[in-house]
């Protein structure tokens, strides 16, 4: 067994065992350190992650009670749209009924007039062909002053007429 020990392969092995050995606190230390260091890190992530999850729940549901709110508020006004879009239709449909009636008493006033005109005028047309007649008649038995008297007070009738 001296034998071995005085190897080099016991050497080798023995300087590697006292190196492990003086290394190994040392370096477990940092080992242990760099996990805490890890864990400490990992644990601010994760309190950090759940402060913004109950930060992004909580506006989550501020902006869900803004939501229905402004759902209520939309549908609300969507049904005063409604009322006063039928009232505007109602509205309408009585000035249109208004207007059709004002309409049609107007073309029958218009109407009126126009056969009071045609009956005006076909008066005056017999008058003035039952004028002429007579001027023509009278015209052929009277002299010439006389002729112009006559013609000078038919002018006269036939303005009264038209005007």
């Amino acid at each position: 067994m001296w034998s071995f020990i005085s190897t080099e392969l016991f050497w080798l092995l023995a300087s590697i065992t006292t190196l492990l050995a003086l290394v190994y606190k040392p370096v477990r230390e940092m080992i242990l350190k760099t996990v805490d260091d890890k864990i400490i890190k990992i644990e601010k992530d994760l309190e950090e992650a759940h402060r913004l999850k109950s930060e992004a729940y909580e506006h989550l549901m501020v902006t869900r009670d803004h939501y229905q709110e402004s759902l209520d508020r939309y549908q609300d006004l969507l049904v005063k749209a409604r009322e006063e879009a039928e009232l505007i239709i109602d509205q309408a449909k009585l000035r249109v009924m208004d207007v059709a009636s004002k309409g049609e008493s107007l073309l029958k006033e218009y109407e009126q007039q126009q056969m009071h005109r045609t009956i005006e005028t076909f008066k005056q047309e017999v008058i003035v062909s039952v004028l002429s007649i007579v001027e023509t008649e009278l015209l052929d038995k009277m002299s010439y002053k006389d002729q112009m008297s006559v013609i000078e007070s038919n002018r006269r009738t036939f303005k009264k007429i038209w005007n």
